[in-house]
């Protein structure tokens, strides 16, 4: 590999654009969040908007990745592993959410798991009043 002056003025411009790039678009991230015409669907922080962002944080860690970390020159096995590591972590994402449906107890209530008691405010105020008395005492 020849490392003349050319070629790396060409390997630095290439850097700075990249890092401009990054710098402008954390300041869309920050501008989604922060001003009104920027927000998608209903005022204030909702679906539309986190999806945006994500997509942003995605283009920025792909040019992170290819880029700074010179995965643009690497071999096929590389890509294969990167595809199976972003396929395993929505996969136990989307077992995260199949979880929190609760599936197997559909009509379950944690207090019918934990045989907590149902106390309501009255039985706390009669409870409470002896020790009241008593701490007067």
């Amino acid at each position: 590999m020849e490392s003349s002056s050319e070629d790396i003025q060409k390997h630095v411009k290439t850097y700075l654009m990249v890092g401009a790039t990054l710098l402008v678009f954390t300041g869309v991230t920050v501008l989604v969040r922060t001003l009104p015409f920027f927000d998608f669907g209903v005022p204030g922080v909702d679906a539309p908007d986190i999806a945006f962002g994500l997509v942003i944080a995605t283009f920025k860690s792909s040019l992170v990745m290819l880029i700074f970390m010179h995965l643009n020159h690497e071999r096929g096995l590389i890509y294969k592993v990167l595809v199976f590591t972003v396929a395993f972590a929505v996969s136990l994402m989307g077992l995260t959410l199949f979880a929190q449906s609760n599936p197997i107890f559909p009509h379950a209530d944690v207090t019918d798991e934990l045989h907590v008691p149902d106390v309501t405010a009255a039985d706390v105020d009669s409870k409470a009043a002896p020790a009241k008395a008593e701490a007067k005492h």
